[in-house]
């Protein structure tokens, strides 16, 4: 009579006669004390997020509040304090303005301000004031990924950059020159780039962007698209330096590609938080390598 699966050792798969024994293992595993607990398992491929209770077009409003706040909210601060200072501000001294400490750290705080609100609107598109936040974005760790990957994706993100500065060019930018203005700044930008950005940028980009873009056009287009447009955005403030602009591209498609491996977002603002921690201390300690 031919063998089925049921007549074959659980471990190793040679022909056994099972009988009445409670485990379908040959002597030889049975010996070396082998138990259905040893069988290795594959790991599931990562399947495709959840379709989130929010739809493109939501997801898109959010994306387009947060880019326009953060250019309009700094903007309407520093003209501001330029009245209450009795400045003028006009297209001759714009840029005289803009290497002005007190100007700049004005418009620092004031993306505090900008974080403040889009994570309102964020929350109210992913909540619905009735869903619970972090089950609906995934704030959890995944098996496959654990806080050591966090690490080691970090250590290997700046190991890159450092290769790729013996190949591209690293020039001054404009976030440079603010980091120049005056020892506040450098703090203030510091603190923006621990506390908050990291969050608010992977709600918006990884936790609301991404799972809509992935459950209209699949997984690929979401991570082209995201990683694409999170490295685009900032572009302008590195614009110069194709060093950065090449690292931070790289950046975004891994943070991306975390996402959509993970399903979670709590890894990919892991990593981008570590990420900014060790360029902030890149700046604070005098290195000057931008985040």
């Amino acid at each position: 009579m031919d063998l089925n699966i049921s007549q074959l050792c659980a471990s190793c798969g040679k022909p056994v006669d099972w009988g009445s024994e409670a485990l379908p293992l040959c002597s030889e595993c049975r010996q070396r004390g082998l138990t259905p607990s040893h069988w290795e398992q594959p790991s599931p491929s990562p399947s495709p997020s959840p379709r989130p209770p929010w739809n493109l077009s939501a997801a898109l409003t959010v994306l387009l509040f947060f880019m326009l706040a953060m250019w309009f909210i700094p903007a309407f601060a520093i003209g501001i304090w330029a009245e209450l200072k009795g400045l003028s501000i006009t297209p001759t001294n714009v840029e005289q303005l803009m290497r002005n400490p007190q100007a700049n750290l004005v418009g620092i705080i004031s993306v505090f301000g900008v974080h403040v609100l889009t994570l309102f609107i964020a929350w109210t598109v992913v909540t619905g004031w009735e869903r619970r936040f972090t089950e609906v974005i995934d704030w959890s760790w995944h098996r496959r990924f654990r806080f050591s990957h966090a690490l080691i994706t970090v250590a290997l993100l700046y190991a890159t950059t450092w290769i790729l500065d013996f190949f591209l060019e690293g020039a001054e930018t404009d976030f440079d020159k603010l980091l120049r203005t005056s020892q506040a700044v450098r703090i203030a930008v510091s603190v923006l780039a621990v506390v908050s950005a990291p969050f608010v940028e992977e709600l918006v980009y990884r936790g609301i962007i991404y799972p809509a873009v992935e459950a209209r056009f699949g997984r690929l287009i979401a991570i082209l698209t995201v990683g694409g447009v999170f490295a685009l955005v900032h572009f302008p403030q590195y614009w110069g330096s194709m060093l950065i602009l090449v690292s931070l591209t790289i950046l975004s498609f891994v943070l991306t590609a975390i996402r959509a491996y993970t399903g979670k977002l709590l890894p990919c603002y892991i990593v981008h938080l570590l990420y900014n921690l060790v360029g902030v201390t890149l700046i604070l300690t005098g290195y000057g390598l931008t985040v």
